[in-house]
Order: structure tokens, then sequence, then C-alpha cells
């Protein structure tokens, strides 16, 4: 991995700085997103300003069409009781943060003190980290620095704009975004438009009728089953990648005898509703299906709900906090 030089990483703090004595998050929601196309780049950056609610302020940025389809998913994770550790552990995002000193590693204090920089207090010591699924958030390669800076530096420009003409604000409680487009020569255009449709986030797979047939004709047993997708956020170094791992276990969990069922770790190449299917057909086809499963996890429930409802298999939403002792267990043994 290309690693920025300690002038490139000077020219971003710089910018980060600024913005962080600006505190946009004073003025936006973290829902209030600006879009950012550039012309070095092919599809825009997605940028949400955290803060608001005085937690932990920062600036995230998501880059195309995948990463505001990531935003998005932010943002409908409201609607279930999913941990903050599958959200963050499954999202593409550069993220700078402005926290508190213990929250860097060994890497981000070294960097601050050869960059001269002074912090002090709570919520004032910037730093970055680059999220990925499957793998632990990272510090920033020489492109992510690249790209951070690029849109720090357009996106100061939109709030010195928008300091003169407040007038611009797109309307974010209607579902408007400002899009700014940064021409060759530098001109920008900003406007405000309508949240554009994201990617399809969830998938499903369609069984055959006959295989569907067959789960249905399983006995129904007195069984309540919960499933559930969860990173451990323990990172795990393998030399074959350049970024260490961010271990994802998919379990099945009795919650009337508190038994695991089945735990499976999630290889790099595993797809995780492949998985999830096979793993939920053959638990039908050894127990029988259960009286009702239990999820918490936007990516099983979109998964699974059409197939219960086939099946005759109530399916609920449940905060599932029997499993968050379990996922602890875990990330001590790693």
């Amino acid at each position: 991995m290309a690693i920025a030089t300690l002038e490139q990483w000077r020219d971003l703090y710089d910018l980060a700085d600024q913005l962080k004595e600006r505190k946009p998050w004073q003025r936006f929601e973290d829902i209030d997103l600006i879009q950012i196309k550039l012309p070095e780049y092919r599809e825009a950056f997605t940028c949400s300003i955290m803060g608001k609610q005085e937690f932990c302020p920062g600036i995230s940025l998501h880059y195309g069409i995948e990463g505001y389809s990531d935003v998005m998913m932010l943002m409908e994770s409201g609607d279930f009781p999913v941990p903050s550790t599958y959200v963050m552990g499954d999202i593409h995002a550069l993220t700078c943060y402005y926290g508190n000193q213990e929250e860097l590693d060994d890497v981000q204090r070294k960097r601050i003190q050869e960059l001269g920089r002074s912090y002090q207090g709570d919520m004032d010591w910037t730093y970055f980290l680059s999220f990925e699924p499957r793998y632990s958030p990272s510090d920033l390669s020489l492109e992510e620095v690249k790209r951070c800076t690029l849109v720090f530096r357009a996106l100061i420009r939109v709030l010195d704009h928008l300091d003169e003409a407040p007038d611009q604000l797109p309307d974010f409680e209607h579902d408007e975004l400002l899009k700014v487009t940064v021409a060759d020569t530098g001109e920008m255009k900003m406007e405000s438009i309508l949240m554009p449709e994201p990617f399809p986030r969830y998938k499903m797979i369609e069984l055959p009728e006959d295989l569907k047939q067959s789960l249905k004709e399983e006995p129904k047993e007195d069984l309540d089953l919960a499933l559930d997708l969860n990173y451990l956020f323990t990172p795990v170094h393998d030399p074959d990648y350049d970024r260490p791992l961010n271990p994802l276990i998919l379990m099945a969990y009795d919650l009337r005898t508190d038994f695991i069922l089945h735990a499976h770790l999630l290889s790099l190449e595993d797809d995780e509703v492949e998985c999830l299917m096979a793993t939920f057909m053959e638990l039908i086809e050894e127990i029988g299906r259960p009286a009702k499963l239990y999820v918490r996890n936007p990516t099983i429930y979109y998964a699974l709900e059409s197939l219960c409802k086939e099946i005759d298999v109530p399916i609920q939403i449940d905060a599932l906090e029997e499993l968050d002792e379990i996922y602890e267990h875990l990330r001590e043994r790693i």
C-alpha cells in the first residue's frame, strides 16, 4: 500500500483543522448531505458532517453510488436495533474525527507529533480512519489522503459560499441534498436536488418452488431461533492483505435454551447472504422449522422476510442483547 508523505499529511491536517475551526456541525445534521463532484474523479463524494448532537464531531466521505448507498444504509439502520459494530463494519468511508487523545493509536500520535500539531482537551484531536467492509478501520493510504485533501479543499469553498448565500441551502427536511460540481477551470456550481435512489443495499435469493415446498413440509419445532451477523472489531493481521481483517460472524442461537446452534467465521470470499441462506435451510432440515425467527440485522431481515412468509415462520425484529456478551467473549479469544 502506497504511503503518503509527511507533507501530504500536513496539507490534509491543515484543511481538516480549518474545518474544525468552522464547526460545520453547528449548521448541518449528519443526514444533511453534500455531494461534491471533482474533475479528478468519475463519481461524486457524499459528505456527511457529524457532531450536531455534541457526539463525536467529524466529516465522513463516501465515494460513488456505492458510498452513497452506504450513507442511506446508515440512515435506515435506525429502523433496526442493529449494533453499531455491524453498521460501521460494513461501510466504505473515509472519516476525519475530532476526538479525544485516547482514541488515537501510536501511528496517529506519532504523526501529530512529527507535524508539530498541538491539540488539547476533548473533541479536539484530529485523526483519520478508512473503513471498508470485512477490514478493520485503518490508516489512510496515499490515494485516500489525496481524496480527502481535494474534497476538504472543495468543502471549505462550499462553506465560504454558504456564509455569503445561506439561501442556497437545500430543504434537507424534504429529502433534498446539496450538489456541488467543480469544473476543470475551478468554477463551482451549486444546486439543490432531490436525494437520488440508492443502489440496492440488501440482497435477496429466490429459492426454487420445490425447495420452498420441501422446507414448508418440515415439522414445526419449539424453537425460538435468533440469526445474527456482526463484526468483532478485533484486528486480525494476515500477510496476504494490506490491512488487518475485521472478523464477520454468522451466528444461529436458540433463545429458549441459550445455546449456540451455529457460528461461522466468514472469509473475504464468502457471500454473507448465501451463507445465511444455506445455514437457515440446514437448520430447518436438521431441527425443523422454528416457532419464530428473531433478527436485528436488516441484511438478514430482508434476505429472509419473503421466504419466512412462504414457509410459515414468523419473523420478529428484536434487540437480541443476549448475543452481545457472546461476541465480547469471542473478541477476547481472538
